[in-house]
């Protein structure tokens, strides 16, 4: 937190420390516990390598009916335009597939 508030200082923010009226510090392991990502990876898990685009879980899932997956840890990936696309993709597939 105090390193936060000295680079922000020498950004040219000098008061930010001083006015600040509350802080919160997020470490990888209070997301991991509190929003059940692994690792603490807010895009989930990771997507370097050609080979994991194509392990994370489709949109609409194979067996379980109604169950449909949307964000960083589905298809297409983390960051927000992909997952605003992914949230486009998922509402397509629940006005096709649901009554």
């Amino acid at each position: 937190r105090e390193r936060v508030f000295e680079r922000l200082s020498k950004g040219g923010f000098p008061d930010f420390a001083s006015d600040t009226v509350v802080s919160d510090v997020w470490t990888p392991d209070r997301i991991a516990r509190d929003y059940l990502m692994p690792g603490g990876a807010i895009y989930g898990t990771h997507s370097h390598g050609w080979r994991r685009a194509f392990f994370r879980p489709p949109n609409k899932h194979p067996r379980i009916g109604g169950l449909y997956h949307v964000g960083g840890s589905s298809h297409p990936g983390g960051g927000t335009p992909t997952v605003l696309l992914s949230a486009r993709i998922t509402s397509e597939l629940i006005e096709r597939y649901e009554p």
